[in-house]
């Protein structure tokens, strides 16, 4: 298994601060955007003709609003009747001071449960579900979770192939030649086992097919092939998905509503109301431009400070390569979200 990589925080060289922060605002607001969107798809299925429109108000601690966001990867590779969710991230949207944080939890973080499990945090949701999820990673972060949002990304190949295909920007041209094909992990020979995928750089035209593809690969050589860019595929694909059915007319579609609602429906589960979906879109456009933070938890971003790393033994996680906090607890995490997440407020600019 290939080490994950010291992800720090987003840097682009060529991009201005100015043009950087209006780029990161646009992200988080598509998100919740995405979010609400998703979650008219799910209601529309599990409620046809009824609109349960829910509270009047979005639920919050000290003017945070926190949302897990989960991916889950239900390849038969996994061998977790769940699905692992490869993809963690915690959006938190501050009304107080206008800032907003979108903060990724590696997958490979070793975490045990009041219940006596141990596993690395993207196999909580085949052994615990949402509630236990949520709690885990609460508790970890040392922040409420308020809503939690968890995409089946195998289910989006249907769905895309309804809306047509998607136009996606790839970042970066890379190769894995370790794809897994479906049904063949046991296959003889080892290279039977895998295929090539190759995405060039640009705006791509995708099937459902060739989404999955582009927002499964983990074995590219290069920048792509850490976990954290394999997240922001992940957010493409769901932005690209959520750009398409809007470009359909598709809320003032009552056919075509059904139709994406019975096959992303399925795909998407959250406990979002209509009410706080528009809420949360709403709250979102209050963000100021110069408080957007992209993060993940792994390294500070001024001292260079390692709060997770790799032991050297690895015998009591099963031999498995796994990331453990520094200083023997998540202390220290809690400390670097309370400071992510409110240093400004408590500063009082």
């Amino acid at each position: 298994m290939k080490d994950l990589k010291k992800i720090k925080h987003q840097r682009q060289k060529n991009i201005t601060p100015s043009a950087w922060k209006h780029r990161n605002k646009l992200i988080i607001l598509v998100i919740i955007v995405t979010l609400g969107v998703l979650t008219l798809f799910k209601i529309g299925q599990k409620y046809p003709g009824v609109i349960p429109f829910g509270p009047s108000r979005i639920q919050e601690t000290d003017g945070l609003t926190n949302i897990l966001i989960l991916g889950l990867d239900r390849r038969s590779e996994d061998m977790a009747p769940g699905g692992l969710n490869d993809t963690i991230i915690v959006a938190s949207i501050n009304k107080k001071d206008g800032k907003a944080v979108l903060t990724s939890i590696p997958r490979d973080l070793w975490v045990t449960t009041p219940k006596g499990y141990s596993g690395r945090v993207n196999t909580l949701y085949a052994v615990g579900g949402t509630e236990e999820t949520s709690k885990i990673l609460s508790s970890i972060l040392g922040i409420p979770i308020h809503y939690t949002v968890v995409v089946d990304f195998s289910g989006f190949k249907k769905g895309i192939d309804t809306l047509g295909g998607i136009d996606v920007f790839v970042a970066n041209t890379f190769d894995d030649f370790e794809y897994p094909i479906e049904g063949k992990e046991n296959a003889e020979k080892i290279e039977d086992r895998y295929e090539h995928v190759h995405f060039d750089s640009g705006l791509q035209h995708m099937d459902g097919e060739t989404a999955l593809k582009y927002a499964r690969s983990r074995h590219s050589e290069g920048e792509e092939g850490s976990d954290f860019a394999r997240s922001e595929r992940q957010k493409r694909v769901l932005l690209a998905a959520k750009d398409k059915a809007l470009s359909l007319g598709t809320l003032a579609n009552p056919i075509k509503l059904k139709e994406l609602s019975s096959v992303f429906g399925a795909s998407v589960d959250t406990d979002i109301t209509i009410n706080e979906a528009k809420l949360l879109i709403g709250l979102a456009q209050t963000v100021n431009n110069n408080n957007i933070v992209s993060a993940t938890i792994d390294h500070t971003d001024d001292k260079q400070q390692t709060l997770l790393f790799s032991p050297k033994d690895l015998t009591p996680y099963g031999g498995a390569w796994v990331l453990i906090p520094t200083n023997g607890d998540f202390r220290q995490v809690q400390e670097y979200m309370h400071n992510l997440l409110f240093t400004n407020q408590e500063d009082g600019s």
